[in-house]
């Protein structure tokens, strides 16, 4: 028989609400946000708005295949 993971490690991948919001201060020093407007460099918003709607998108696909694995799982017990 198979053992389970428990609940709290399943999800374990996900990125916390305070991981996330790190990740992106770190995004937006590393871009050049928070500078001043006159940074010759400073990237567009434009930049910003994509990574994190990117990572979003990374976020939801991974909450999808989690529970993806976890109906693929509980099928193959009713087969079994």
């Amino acid at each position: 028989m198979q053992q389970q993971k428990p609940q709290n490690q399943k999800n374990a991948n996900l990125m916390s609400p305070e991981h996330h919001k790190q990740k992106m201060d770190d995004l937006r020093m590393t871009l050049g946000f928070g500078q001043g407007a006159n940074t010759a460099n400073k990237i567009d918003n434009n930049l910003l708005t994509f990574h994190e709607k990117v990572d979003s998108l990374l976020e939801e696909e991974d909450e999808l295949r989690l529970k993806h694995v976890e109906y693929v799982r509980e099928a193959a017990k009713l087969l079994n």
